[in-house]
Formats: C-alpha cells, sequence, structure tokens
C-alpha cells in the first residue's frame, strides 16, 4: 500500500489548537478543608491527599492558531495574526492494529525536539482551518 501525506515538506499551513482552560474541582469527601476528622482526630484528606480538590481541564473550543501573547491578569489574548506554519518533516506512523497517522514539525515550532502537529490539524487555508473548527465545535456541543 502507497500512502501519500495531505501536504509536503516546505508547504505553508495554518493549523487548529483546542483552547483549554484549568478549573479546580473541590474534593467531594473533604468539601475543599483539605482534612478530615473522625472520632476527634484530624489528618489529611485521603481522598485528595490534603489539596482540597484536583485540577481539571475544561474545553474552550477549537479556534485557528494566532500569533501573539496572552494578558495573564485578564486573560485576554493580545491578537496580531494567524500562524502560518512550513513544514519541514513529515512522519507516518502505522501501529499494529490502529489506522496509520501522519504528524509533521513544522520550522516556526521546531524540528527535532519542538511541537508535533497532527496531519488532520493542518490546513491550506484560514477558511478551511476556521471551517474544520466551527464542524468540530459544533460536534462537541451535541
Amino acid at each position: 500500500m502507497i500512502y501519500q501525506p495531505k501536504f509536503n515538506l516546505g508547504d505553508k499551513v495554518f493549523h487548529i489548537i483546542n483552547l483549554q482552560r484549568p478549573e479546580f474541582v473541590e474534593c467531594p469527601m473533604c468539601k475543599g478543608m483539605k482534612t478530615i476528622s473522625i472520632n476527634g482526630e484530624t489528618d489529611r484528606c485521603p481522598k485528595c491527599y490534603g489539596r482540597g480538590g484536583d485540577q481539571t481541564w475544561v474545553s474552550e473550543g477549537w479556534r485557528v492558531a494566532r500569533y501573539g501573547r496572552e494578558d495573564r491578569e485578564t486573560r485576554i489574548i493580545l491578537e496580531f495574526g494567524f500562524e502560518q506554519l512550513t513544514i519541514c518533516q513529515i512522519r507516518l506512523e502505522h501501529t499494529k492494529g490502529s489506522f496509520p497517522e501522519w504528524t509533521v514539525m513544522c520550522k516556526e515550532t521546531g524540528v527535532g525536539s519542538g511541537t508535533i502537529h497532527q496531519m488532520g490539524h493542518l490546513f491550506e487555508t484560514v477558511e478551511e482551518a476556521q471551517s474544520a473548527c466551527d464542524k468540530l465545535n459544533s460536534d462537541s456541543l451535541t
């Protein structure tokens, strides 16, 4: 079987990301108090190990990746444009019992020790990328 990647070395692409924010979930056993008392003795909560709860990640939806920076106080993203990447490395991984998976590394996010991008999250135009985001976001609502 011959595998053909969606993009080739040197192609310029736009990528999509799933934004996530941390959310603290209070421990149901100690109600966030970090300790429990039984028969007059107080000890660290055995469920949360004295943390009062646990951090989870909540999806804020898919969007086309942009370059810029985020204001840490207000969490407002100061955007400067859409991030276009140049493909410099393409990999195909096909393990027994799974579908072949294409991954790429790009010049702008590091090759060798940088970010590994899924081929399915890369698009030729911003419009195609936005359309994929809209579909993924509507699918997550249903």
